[in-house]
């Protein structure tokens, strides 16, 4: 008993004395990789490059003013839109100009891959000239439509619908634009720096020519509607068939150029 005392006397000392350690403080803790903001996504659109801005501008011009100052082209779209409402008249200068448009990209990126292709010069010369041929015939047809239609009635409300003079417009456009009497007002795209600036340029282009024929023609045939009512309906009539036989006789001349060259 005795020595069971001595023992807890000794043992109750260093039980109060001893300090457990935590288990947890001998272990590691795993290394994380440090925390980044994530790298800007390249669709974001601070990552996409600066539009061109001038050269949408060249585009939009450069298919305005080639537009109203062709005079075959005004030959094609007088005797369709003349002694007509603002409306119908500005429907005809959009069709033209979207036929117009197309083939105007069609050429411009052709002409601008011929830039690292030799040999297809003279391809393109040669069906443009034949594409010259074919703007006169369609010249021609359209004179001659229009000036059928002008016949059959006196006011442009009772004037019916040709589907066949629509379809008409549409392929003097396309044939317009692929051929060569415009080809210097695109040579912009040609060193626009690169194939998607080259684009750019084109579709403004489209664009300026389609807006700027539709404004002009809604403005001429609005405007000599209202001049054939004040001055009577024969006066529109009369302006009708004169744009007719004026477009029939720019066809002709245009046949026999492109036979000629």
């Amino acid at each position: 008993m005795k020595t069971t005392i001595i023992f807890l006397t000794l043992l109750i000392p260093s039980i109060l004395s001893f300090t457990p350690t935590p288990l947890l403080s001998h272990r590691t803790s795993p290394s994380l990789p440090p925390l980044h903001p994530p790298p800007p996504s390249s669709t974001s659109l601070s990552a996409l490059p600066p539009l061109p801005y001038k050269l949408l501008s060249a585009g939009l011009l450069s298919g305005g003013f080639h537009a109203i100052t062709g005079p075959d082209h005004l030959a094609a779209l007088l005797p369709r839109t003349l002694n007509r409402p603002f409306v119908p008249s500005s429907r005809v200068g959009l069709l033209w100009g979207l036929g117009h448009g197309v083939s105007v990209m069609v050429l411009g990126v052709g002409m601008w891959g011929m830039k690292t292709a030799s040999g297809l010069d003279k391809y393109f010369l040669t069906l443009g000239k034949g594409l010259e041929v074919l703007v006169g015939v369609s010249l021609v047809l359209i004179g001659y439509l229009g000036y059928t239609e002008s016949t059959q009635s006196l006011s442009s409300s009772s004037t019916p619908t040709s589907s066949l003079s629509t379809r008409a417009i549409l392929l003097n456009g396309l044939l317009h634009g692929f051929s060569l009497d415009g080809a210097p007002s695109l040579a912009p795209s040609l060193v626009a720096g690169g194939l998607v600036n080259s684009l750019y340029f084109l579709v403004c282009y489209a664009v300026g020519t389609a807006v700027c024929m539709g404004v002009a023609m809604g403005v001429l045939g609005e405007g000599t509607r209202r001049l054939g009512e004040k001055a009577g309906g024969k006066v529109g009539v009369r302006i009708s068939k004169g744009s007719s036989l004026i477009a029939v006789a720019v066809g002709v001349v245009w046949v026999w150029l492109g036979l000629k060259a």
